[in-house]
């Protein structure tokens, strides 16, 4: 241990005739740490740290002997020149498990759903965007066998950005969740990622959050979902997914799915959308967690929810906030809850409920004994008292806990909450958790 931080606590002693810049003088002290055995993770976050500072990086981490093992550069100033620089470094380097490159925008061009390659073509200007970022790094995926979680998000790849690292998964056997998200990926891109997903046995998480995906592109995907027993987490948040586009999410959840995170929010389901889903549910025992927050669900989809969640026995998170259920899908929701023995996390922030439907709530949770965490909008002067029991009887739960009984596949216990599938919430407007404390807002 001693010898390696000898010989790597100064990475820039291999970089002669360079002044260095404060960019680099920062790199370096994150460096130092990780060779003293301080870290493993070389992380820089939120700093006005330009493509200078790639340069001990990309040295470091070519170092047969470098222990880092999770590089996260995340909404610095870096531009493409810098990843260019960096992504050849992942043919070498043989510790770094998880990457993540998020906000840097290795393209800048906006471009909806396009082919960024042709439309830079048409104008004229055949120079180097996302795409050629993602070509360059998706051809040090094809040899490195090391990472197994990628995390891309916000750095505009767009689909050709999308086809060039389908084109490496089809031959990676070690990357297990990747993230895409927000990187202007249409249906073409996804189905980019559809015919690699059909060669590749090994990933279990695909985040494509805020795209611009729609019913086609995700019929594509969750079909070939249905046929890949590996495939656990789907991310399609924000993307463009309409009730039409229902029956294939209910598709992919019916018999033999292996799904377990599933997350929907901010589409359009609508109400007849979550009814078709929910059939599917009740003959669902895999799915864990499930997001439907900002669909504009309302109360017949609450109900036909709260009726397959009488037969489904495997979900234990379920996110509705920010819909239109009002109390008497509160009320049918309600006494579902009251026998439910699976479901511990729930949120149902920013609906219409009224008094009649938080004194349901509170007199099924009274008789609940499972429900470790509710999230809850407390605005309506009727719905204080209510809350209020809520959070105490959640809160005695908490402090108590019941075993929960065996559910889901092969009865296996909760596991932890997936990386990429996005924020917790939607919502807008400060609430109050079960412990009755302010509940920031989230983004």
């Amino acid at each position: 241990a001693a010898k390696m931080v000898s010989q790597m606590s100064n990475p820039m002693t291999a970089i002669t005739g360079v002044t260095k810049t404060r960019g680099m003088k920062f790199a370096e002290a994150k460096i130092v740490k990780i060779a003293r055995g301080d870290t493993t993770a070389l992380e820089i976050i939120d700093k006005e740290v330009y493509d200078s500072a790639m340069v001990p990086i990309t040295a470091y981490i070519v170092h047969p002997d470098c222990p880092c093992e999770t590089l996260t550069l995340k909404r610095n100033m870096f531009t493409l020149s810098a990843f260019i620089a960096l992504a050849p470094c992942f043919h070498t380097n043989k510790s770094i498990k998880t990457f993540s490159y998020i906000q840097n925008k290795i393209g800048d061009f906006s471009v909806e759903g396009s082919d960024l390659y042709d439309h830079l073509e048409s104008a004229g200007s055949y120079v180097y965007y996302g795409a050629d970022g993602a070509s360059r790094f998706a051809a040090a995926l094809k040899s490195n066998a090391t990472l197994t979680a990628i995390d891309l998000e916000d750095n505009s790849l767009g689909n050709e950005g999308a086809n060039m690292l389908s084109d490496a998964l089809t031959v990676n056997s070690s990357i297990q969740r990747l993230r895409l998200a927000n990187n202007q990926v249409g249906d073409k891109g996804c189905r980019f990622l559809c015919d690699a997903l059909k060669k590749n046995n090994t990933l279990t998480a695909l985040d494509l959050d805020e795209n611009l995906i729609t019913d086609e592109g995700a019929a594509d995907l969750l079909e070939v979902v249905r046929s890949t027993p590996t495939m656990k987490e789907i991310g399609l948040r924000a993307n463009r997914l309409t009730e039409a586009g229902a029956q294939h999410i209910a598709k992919a959840l019916q018999l033999g799915s292996s799904l377990e995170v599933l997350n929907l929010r901010r589409n359009q389901l609508l109400d007849s959308g979550v009814c078709t889903i929910a059939e599917a549910l009740m003959g669902n025992q895999i799915l864990r967690i499930l997001h439907l927050s900002s669909n504009r669900m309302g109360n017949n989809g609450c109900i036909k929810l709260s009726e397959a969640l009488d037969q489904n026995t495997s979900l234990q998170k379920l996110y509705m906030e920010i819909n239109n259920i009002e109390d008497p899908g509160l009320i049918r929701f309600s006494e579902m809850l009251e026998k439910n023995t699976a479901i511990t996390h729930l949120d149902l922030r920013m609906n219409a409920f009224g008094a009649a439907g938080y004194k349901s709530l509170a007199d099924a949770v009274d008789k609940n004994s499972y429900l470790q965490d509710i999230q809850l909008s407390d605005s309506l002067l009727g719905a204080k008292e209510p809350v209020a029991r809520i959070q105490a009887k959640v809160q005695a739960n908490v402090l108590d806990p019941k075993p929960l009984p065996a559910k889901g596949k092969e009865g296996k216990e909760e596991k932890k909450e997936p990386v990429f599938v996005g924020p917790a919430s939607d919502q807008a407007a400060t609430t109050t958790s079960a412990g009755g404390e302010a509940v920031a807002p989230a983004t």
